[in-house]
């Protein structure tokens, strides 16, 4: 098999809430997992590497007794970066740099969750809310178009909303 096509492959040993954070969050996004994965890998390394040392914070969920292997593929556009990312962070050990990766984004809540992966679309949404700019969204019920009133957390699910024409909607779910 050829040398890059192993490296595309990614399976590691994380804590079972790692597992149950990624399959909660595939879903409520309505993203792959190997989607979901990428998206975390790349937007959350910066969180785990400090910088200065060219080694990894001390955080991980190692203190949780159950642990299950999670496996994902790189996206093919992704193999070159995540190399580049290895070498020049000095990575040792590839499974102890995505366990560390995988339990910090697990261990925030959703709404940081979602600011971490959508940090572009928030950062426009924002600045259209502030603008009083009038958008037109795709919505799980269909198109609205009108100026975001408000950007909110859901109480209970911790996620984030947005509310256009008195009707609120997980950001997640919106398409600008």
């Amino acid at each position: 098999m050829n040398k890059e096509k192993e490296k595309q492959n990614k399976r590691f040993l994380v804590p079972s809430i790692v597992v149950e954070t990624i399959k909660k969050d595939k879903s409520f996004f309505g993203f792959s997992e190997n989607r979901l994965c990428n998206e975390i890998l790349f937007k959350c390394f910066p969180f785990v590497i400090n910088e200065e040392e060219g080694i990894f914070s001390d955080f991980a969920l190692d203190m949780l007794e159950n642990k299950e292997f999670t496996q994902f593929s790189l996206h093919v556009g992704n193999i070159e970066r995540y190399l580049h990312l290895v070498i020049s962070y000095n990575v040792g050990n590839e499974a102890e740099f995505l366990r560390k990766v995988f339990s910090l984004y697990s261990s925030l809540r959703p709404f940081l969750r979602e600011r971490i992966l959508f940090r572009e679309k928030i950062y426009f949404l924002k600045r259209s809310w502030k603008d009083k700019t009038k958008l037109r969204i795709s919505t799980p019920n269909g198109f609205e178009e009108g100026i975001i009133e408000d950007i909110s957390i859901e109480a209970s699910t911790e996620h984030l909303q947005i509310q256009v024409n008195k009707k609120r909607y997980y950001l997640a779910n919106v398409i600008i």
